[in-house]
């Protein structure tokens, strides 16, 4: 369309103000998933800390005594997995 063919054309001022949303605004903050650091607390502290701003677990992982990350092997999933349904 021409610039000139736009003059008559009149938005809702709704829809001007919603035009576009990056998607870092619309989009859902993803979910973090850290190891369980045992006695140190890290974890805890950063979960505390971070839960403030976006969805954090430490819940079914955690560092060996080599600094290596373990999870569960029989539930292979992070915390906030859930089964999709296939239509």
């Amino acid at each position: 369309m021409h610039h000139e063919d736009r003059k008559g054309l009149e938005h809702h001022q709704v829809a001007e103000l919603h035009a576009y949303f990056p998607p870092s605004v619309i989009s859902q903050a993803p979910f973090l998933w850290v190891p369980a650091d045992g006695d140190e607390g890290i974890s805890k502290q950063e979960i505390f800390d971070t839960g403030k701003v976006i969805p954090i677990s430490n819940k079914g992982c955690k560092l060996d005594d080599r600094n290596r990350i373990e999870w569960d092997t029989k539930e292979p999933r992070p915390p906030n997995w859930c089964e999709k349904i296939n239509y």
